[in-house]
């Protein structure tokens, strides 16, 4: 469940890394395609960009939580 809770972050880091190995950029350099970096390039505040994460992982905390109770693992 631990692990399934930080979906939303660890999701972001996977697909970001996915996408700068896809188009050869090093992954060991700063970027700015992250989720986070590209809410802020469109305008975003970083208090709206945390509320969004934690929006995010609430929904999945809430999803695990009820189909915990209905038996489906």
């Amino acid at each position: 469940m631990a692990l399934a809770i930080t979906l939303p972050l660890v999701g972001d880091t996977l697909l970001t890394l996915f996408r700068r190995l896809l188009s050869r950029e090093n992954i060991y350099k700063a970027g700015h395609s992250s989720l986070y970096q590209r809410l802020q390039q469109a305008g975003w505040f970083h208090r709206q960009v945390t509320v969004l994460c934690l929006v995010l992982t609430l929904l999945v905390e809430w999803n695990i939580s009820f189909l915990g109770e209905w038996g489906i693992r």
